[in-house]
């Protein structure tokens, strides 16, 4: 017998306290179900299997409903309706915590104008006026509004990345927009710290040459204050990560021990994705302008034993006018933070800002953290944050300036190998989604607006990637790329980087980077050779190839076992490596690779030999005939 995904839920959320046992839940499934007598079992088996989370004979449909379309198409409002609508628990992930208490209010107003009574209770970190941890803040919440019919708790992405997903049985989860921390990976020098990660994780072999990091059981974990305080800085991400149960850590070494030595790096990869939701919680949302493009999309792709479906749900954009957009950039080489740091790469951001202020710009703007001091305090624009994914307080500005890069790093080799991402593909998912993200925050967010809206970005390159998205999405068509020449840095060419900066990612593991050192070592060896040969043939002081060297003979003790009666006794070694000590030429028995020893007379209770060769391997008692 099958049961609809609907009905299995009803039952889960009827037994989640009441186990499905006994005549009460036969009553309940008959009158609530329609399920007769001889039915009951099967469907109570059932949700005793999925009760311990082993539902290997339900078959229920993995798939994330995602609301897409451009930036203020009321995509937030539309999870705002649906939440409204549906009756039930219900979890809202936003991307930071000071849009918390903004839709908090703004959901609370919407169902009280649509007279609907609903529970909402905002957390978030450092929350005026509460005291406690986040999570457990958040489980108090669950247990409380678990019994309300109609409920919501809203918290950041970050919070929902770390709650168990058997926290949410039976809750709808919407997230809006983008998780961020989902997809991540980096790299670090365990050095002497091997011993404690050693004794705090264990190895798991996976496929692919990766092993998976599971925290020991009898081992004194740090608590998540510990790891935030912990002075190694390269390891607080990777603990936060190992220590977390609804992630999957993976390294690339199968020992700690690989990971000795202050040269080792050891490279890691984590990646959150719906699936432990979609298997305990009732529905999950996301709401998104990129959310099909985005790496913890493309991600749930690759990983997990199951596939999951998005299915898109395109939400009419409402625009009524259609802005004219100015594209300004400054240069046509594209910028790095590595690059901003140099000296010349400093002056261009100087020429930035002067230009900037020769103008008066009064938007919105912001950039790296490298960028910042070169343009703040220069012109009466608006500082704000340089990710601002759901903001909709800049809707006023009808300009911003975004000098920002986010392209692929070392620490990104891990998702390149593991997950088959190439560079452009974390490009677009990270610079190119926040360059769209930012500008998408002024004016031209009003699907009224139909002026002048002015960008200012700091490549060519990212002026035509954000033309081509504008055009494809429909915003506008009327986009026109202007290069800032009076800025005086169009023809700035970036110099090459050093082999060291500009090498791709590191995708080999360290077994095969440890083989290729000591290869390298050689042939560095061989050349110092040969150079110093060819020298000395220069000077006429090169000496000729001749018999190899004999080392000085050492003596060796053989102890053979006598045979009864027998003063003396032959000992069979390896040819080649036993001289005797009367210097009797060896000799070679046909047939074989061992040679006899000359016959020495017994002195005391040993034989006396000589190993030309100066080795001890053959210094063990030998039975005589052998």
């Amino acid at each position: 017998m099958s049961f609809t995904r609907a009905a299995t839920r009803r039952a889960l959320d009827i037994f989640l306290v009441v186990p499905p046992t006994g005549a009460f839940a036969n009553e309940i499934l008959r009158f609530n179900f329609g399920v007769c007598h001889k039915q009951t079992s099967s469907l109570l088996s059932h949700i005793g299997t999925r009760r311990t989370h082993l539902s290997s004979a339900w078959e229920f449909d993995l798939f994330c409903n995602v609301a897409i379309g451009p930036p203020g198409c009321g995509k937030t409002d539309h999870l705002h309706d649906t939440i409204i609508a549906n009756s039930g628990r219900w979890v809202l992930a936003l991307p930071r915590t000071d849009l918390v208490d903004e839709q908090a209010l703004a959901l609370s107003r919407k169902a009280i104008s649509q007279g609907r009574a609903i529970s909402v209770e905002p957390i978030y970190y450092d929350q005026p006026g509460m005291k406690g941890k986040v999570q457990p803040r958040i489980a108090q919440a669950i247990e409380k509004l678990g019994v309300h019919p109609h409920s919501v708790v809203i918290m950041t992405h970050c919070a929902l990345l770390d709650l168990a997903p058997e926290r949410l049985t039976g809750w709808h989860v919407a997230v809006d927009e983008v998780p961020e921390g989902g997809v991540v990976s980096n790299r670090f020098a365990a050095g002497a710290s091997w011993h404690n990660l050693d004794r705090l994780y264990r190895l798991e072999p996976v496929s692919g040459g990766w092993w998976r990091v599971l925290p020991r059981g009898e081992a004194d974990l740090p608590t998540p204050g510990e790891v935030i305080h912990d002075s190694a800085e390269a390891l607080r991400e990777f603990h936060r990560r190992a220590l977390n149960p609804a992630r999957t850590v993976l390294i690339d070494i199968g020992n700690w021990q690989d990971a000795r030595g202050t040269r080792q790096r050891v490279r890691w990869h984590s990646c959150w994705t719906p699936h432990g939701l979609l298997r305990h919680a009732a529905s999950v949302t996301f709401a998104g302008a990129n959310v099909l493009d985005s790496l913890v999309c493309r991600a749930a792709e690759r990983v997990g034993a199951d596939e999951i479906e998005f299915r898109p749900v395109p939400i009419a954009s409402g625009r009524t006018a259609a802005p004219r957009v100015l594209i300004h950039y400054f240069t046509r080489h594209e910028g790095t933070t590595l690059w901003w740091d140099t000296q010349e790469g400093s002056r261009c951001l100087f020429k930035i800002g002067s230009h900037l202020s020769g103008i008066g710009f009064d938007g919105f703007w912001s950039g790296n953290h490298t960028v910042i001091p070169y343009l703040r305090h220069r012109f009466p624009g608006q500082e704000v944050a340089p990710r601002l994914s759901g903001t909709n307080g800049l809707r006023e500005h009808r300009r911003c300036a975004y000098i920002y890069s986010n392209k692929p790093q070392a620490a990104d080799g891990p998702l390149l190998e593991a997950l088959g991402f190439d560079r452009d593909d974390i490009r677009r998912t990270r610079e190119d989604e926040d360059v769209i993200q930012f500008v998408c925050r002024g004016a031209i967010r009003d699907g009224s607006f139909g002026g002048t809206y002015e960008v200012f970005l700091y490549s060519e390159q990212q002026a035509q990637r954000l033309h081509a998205y504008l055009v494809k999405s429909g915003i506008t068509d009327d986009v026109e790329l202007v290069p800032v020449v009076e800025a005086g840095l169009m023809d700035e060419e970036r110099p090459s980087l050093p082999e060291r900066l500009r090498r791709e990612p590191d995708t080999i593991t360290i077994s095969e980077r440890l083989a290729l050192r000591r290869e390298k070592a050689r042939l560095r060896a061989q050349k110092n050779r040969d150079r110093k040969r060819a020298e000395a043939e220069r000077n006429g002081t090169a000496k000729k190839r001749g018999r190899p060297k004999v080392k000085e003979a050492a003596r060796v003790r053989l102890l053979p076992t006598l045979a009864e009666g027998a003063d003396s006794a032959e000992i069979r070694v390896p040819e080649g490596s036993i001289k005797t000590g009367s210097g009797a030429a060896p000799t070679s028995l046909p047939g074989s690779a061992f040679q006899p020893l000359v016959e020495e007379p017994c002195l005391g209770d040993h034989v006396v030999a000589r190993s030309s060769r100066g080795s001890a391997d053959i210094a063990h008692p030998i039975a005589p005939g052998l």
